[in-house]
């Protein structure tokens, strides 16, 4: 049975996750690390300056385009920046 249109189901199959890549950790925080340099330490939110010693204002990475919940997520660096903590939380799943 098919979900209805726009509806992505939680458990998607192997051929829905084409072309999306999924990093492990130290992966992903050297992709954070190189978004920080390029983004001159400033959040892609607010552009605050990051501050790893401060518990809201660490860096993350944020997902430009996220995906449901229990969906593999897109890590291809287009769809990653660095972003504040509580500015990636507030800003939850809307895409931006």
């Amino acid at each position: 049975m098919k979900p209805p249109a726009g509806i992505l189901p939680a458990f998607p199959k192997p051929k829905d996750l084409e072309g999306k890549v999924t990093l492990a950790a130290r992966k992903a925080r050297s992709q954070l690390d190189l978004k920080i340099i390029e983004q001159n330490n400033k959040c892609a939110i607010c552009g605050g300056e990051m501050d790893a010693s401060s518990e809201y204002y660490m860096p993350t990475r944020d997902h430009i385009k996220p995906e449901p919940a229990g969906c593999a997520k897109d890590d291809r660096d287009e769809n990653i920046r660095a972003a504040h903590w509580i500015c990636n939380y507030r800003k939850g799943s809307k895409r931006t």
